[in-house]
């Protein structure tokens, strides 16, 4: 939350910005301009207050709901992946090196290939995360602006 807002400052690990590039990339400053006022909150506070608001639209909340939905698949075959890499190395290791897998590669492709498909996917759940927090933030600011634009009802007694 804190790096869409644009107030961590410090640049992350290249391997990390390798992996997911755009996780790391702040909001537009018209959106961060928006929440410029609230220093003093935490993001999680923000984002709290701003889902209130973004789930009284249905099309934001079918956006969002997309996004939770791609982000927990994204997440847990992430987690899958990588539980399966190390479980194929821990055959290898109590196998003594004679380890093959499907009768014709070694264990040790199939646990590169788990690792390299779990880092796939946590990148993907990113990916998804921050689009989920975005189309929070963004549907709170258009439904700020929405009110700003409204004009006042009066009610004569």
């Amino acid at each position: 939350m804190d790096l869409l807002l644009g107030r961590r400052h410090k640049d992350p690990p290249r391997l990390a910005k390798l992996i997911a590039g755009s996780y790391f990339t702040p909001l537009a400053d018209t959106v961060r301009a928006e929440f410029a006022n609230e220093p003093a909150r935490s993001g999680e506070d923000i984002f709290q207050s701003a889902f209130a608001v973004a789930s009284r639209d249905k099309f934001a909340v079918g956006r969002m709901t997309s996004f939770v939905t791609m982000y927990g698949f994204s997440r847990n075959f992430a987690f899958t992946s990588g539980m399966t890499a190390v479980a194929i190395l821990t055959k290898a290791g109590l196998a003594d090196g004679d380890c093959t897998a499907l009768d014709r590669f070694p264990c040790w492709t199939l646990a590169v290939a788990a690792a390299a498909l779990s880092t796939i996917m946590f990148a993907r759940y990113l990916k998804y995360r921050r689009s989920h927090v975005k189309e929070v933030l963004m549907s709170y600011v258009a439904a700020k602006g929405q009110e700003a634009r409204r004009p006042e009802q009066h009610v004569d007694d």
